[in-house]
């Protein structure tokens, strides 16, 4: 938990209230997103679905030919 002492909160009680705190919310955050998502039509829940896919693969660089 280095981040915490970078920041200069050195007791370990806060860290884990803290940490704990921040996993709780991005929990219910999915949670929510997951409910907005079944409101929406099926093909839109899908993209949103596989849309995460899309960083496994890089875009690579534009190669320019020089003639």
């Amino acid at each position: 938990m280095e981040i915490f002492e970078a920041i200069g909160i050195t007791n370990e009680l806060i860290q884990y209230f803290i940490t704990g705190l921040l996993f709780f919310m991005g929990a219910m955050v999915m949670y929510k997103m997951v409910l907005w998502g079944k409101k929406m039509p099926r093909g839109a829940f899908l993209f949103l679905a596989l849309f995460p896919l899309i960083t496994i693969f890089p875009i690579p660089p534009p190669i320019f030919k020089t003639c």
